[in-house]
């Protein structure tokens, strides 16, 4: 397979594809971009938000966990 026939198979893939794609990353304003361009309704849109949420308050969860983080810490972990 060449280096020219790459651009052409994302290109052959579905708007779907690329979003779940996109969102397997973690790159999940690139998603939301992705989705408002190509017209996904509010619905999905705030999905992604909200997964992008939840990934956020997991990673916040795993550090304080790790960490053992006294109330003080905690607090400076929020304000970032």
């Amino acid at each position: 397979m060449g280096a020219e026939k790459v651009p052409q198979m994302l290109k052959q893939k579905t708007s779907i594809e690329k979003l779940k794609t996109i969102l397997k990353r973690k790159h999940y304003d690139v998603a939301c971009n992705f989705a408002e361009k190509d017209g996904y309704p509010y619905e999905v849109i705030a999905e992604i938000w909200r997964i992008y949420g939840d990934s956020c308050y997991e990673k916040v969860v795993k550090e304080v966990i790790s960490r053992e983080c006294t109330v003080k810490q905690l607090i400076s972990i929020r304000e970032l």
